[in-house]
């Protein structure tokens, strides 16, 4: 059997209640064993009613969505059923309890994501695993060091308890690897856009945060620059050649890999990234 880690949110309705329900139907199914899940954390939903939320975010019912409250755990099972299958799990379960499925960022009374599928790097239509913003969610990584602390994320190859830890460490410094001319340029501008608006984590203040961009070259050569990993608590990677596990591995840290971001979308997820640290 394989350990997973699936992540519970809801954030309409009678949190509580799906989120017992959702544990009741995992645990009653008969491929599924030894299910344990994280004392449930109630939370305020990434990009809430900031200043930030109301500039990257125009349409005004995910406004409304955002600014509700969350509750979330992290569950850890064993399963024999393969990834196609624990998915069609989770969606069913889903449904059965009222989901209604449109726009990121809107209401939701169940939510349940495969974080983690053992050791495995999935990638398809329908599926990435490890979920690509895991490894930066305090609420993700709060439920899953109470679940399975040792567990390795394949991309970093750093423990849940290790990445936990980097989040919590307190340095408000971004490290952006872009690979190639318009990339590096699209960080840049970023960058300016990001440091011109107020209320955004990157404003200029004691309690900014700052991200430093570097030219990348190879992944090989990070280790021969005067890059120190440990000196900042968020890695985002833009390179067209596609070697965000490698950079995640040399980072062993809270990564983002923004090379198929659009650049309507890119201001936004890094602000989502950063408060989902916070």
């Amino acid at each position: 059997m394989i350990q997973c880690l699936v992540g519970f949110g809801s954030n309409t309705g009678d949190l509580q209640s799906w989120f017992e329900q959702s544990i009741e139907r995992l645990q009653q199914h008969p491929q599924i064993r030894q299910l344990r899940y994280s004392q449930p954390l109630r939370t305020k939903a990434v990009l809430g009613e900031s200043a930030i939320a109301k500039k990257f975010n125009g349409n005004q019912s995910n406004q409304i969505a955002a600014s509700s409250e969350y509750l979330n755990s992290v569950i850890s099972l064993k399963t024999s059923l393969d990834v196609k299958q624990l998915f069609e799990t989770t969606r069913k379960i889903e449904t059965e309890l009222g989901r209604v499925r449109s726009d990121r960022w809107t209401a939701r009374t169940v939510d349940l994501d495969i974080l983690l599928f053992g050791d495995q790097v999935i990638e398809t239509d329908h599926l990435t695993i490890p979920h690509r913003r895991m490894s930066f969610r305090r609420f993700v990584l709060q439920g899953a060091v109470e679940v399975a602390p040792e567990m390795l994320h394949p991309h970093s190859r750093a423990t849940l308890k290790a990445l936990w830890e980097r989040v919590c460490s307190g340095r408000r410094k971004v490290l952006w690897l872009a690979g190639g001319a318009e990339r590096l340029d699209r960080a840049r501008l970023a960058k300016d856009q990001l440091a011109k608006t107020s209320g955004c984590p990157f404003f200029s203040g004691p309690e900014g945060w700052e991200i430093e961009i570097y030219e990348l070259t190879s992944v090989e050569n990070l280790m021969h620059d005067s890059i120190e990993a440990e000196d900042y608590s968020l890695l985002l990677y833009s390179d067209c050649q596609q070697k965000f596990p490698d950079a995640a591995c040399w980072f062993a840290g809270p990564a983002l890999d923004l090379s198929n971001c659009s650049s309507s979308f890119l201001n936004r997820e890094i602000v989502a990234a950063v408060e989902a640290m916070s």
